[in-house]
């Protein structure tokens, strides 16, 4: 199946917080648009702003603190079956 038609198998709520590392994610939204600072597979910290609602396909292994910028809310990331 491809990931265009997959289904996402768990979506977990995450508290940004450095050094609390994750598997790496299919996807990440958020609940209300912002900011969001994260670390990637690869280890690269990237800072893009999320609009609420939408599900973008960033393999996410870290969520960092609201000191590095972070401003959205309810913030989820996705996985997989």
């Amino acid at each position: 199946m491809s990931e265009a038609n997959a289904t996402f198998e768990r979506i977990l709520p995450v508290t940004p917080e450095d050094d609390k590392k994750l598997p790496a994610s299919n996807a990440i939204s958020c609940n209300a648009s912002g900011i969001v600072a994260m670390r990637i597979r690869g280890g690269d910290v990237i800072t893009k702003y999320l609009l609420a609602g939408v599900d973008y396909p960033y393999a996410v292994t870290e969520v960092l603190e609201a000191g590095s910028g972070t401003t959205a809310t309810g913030i989820h990331l996705s996985y997989y079956a």
